[in-house]
């Protein structure tokens, strides 16, 4: 079982889907889906490791969502 191997409450899938919801629903022009995805996303526990992906989210979340509006 990938969750208890992986000792996360969820399966070892979900990150990358997360992401990639978020990925695809910004490239899609539905920005509500992308933040909604990628709040998901960044309140994983454990995290998200440092790394371009965090840095991508976190910067777009603060600008082309609405965080730092």
């Amino acid at each position: 079982d990938d969750q208890k191997a992986n000792s996360t409450p969820f399966p070892v899938w979900y990150p990358d889907a997360l992401y990639y919801w978020g990925r695809r629903s910004l490239d899609t022009g539905d920005e509500a889906s992308a933040k909604k995805a990628w709040e998901r996303w960044l309140a994983l526990s454990p995290p998200p490791p440092p790394g371009a992906r965090r840095d991508e989210v976190t910067r777009t979340m603060q600008t082309t969502l609405g965080g730092g509006r």
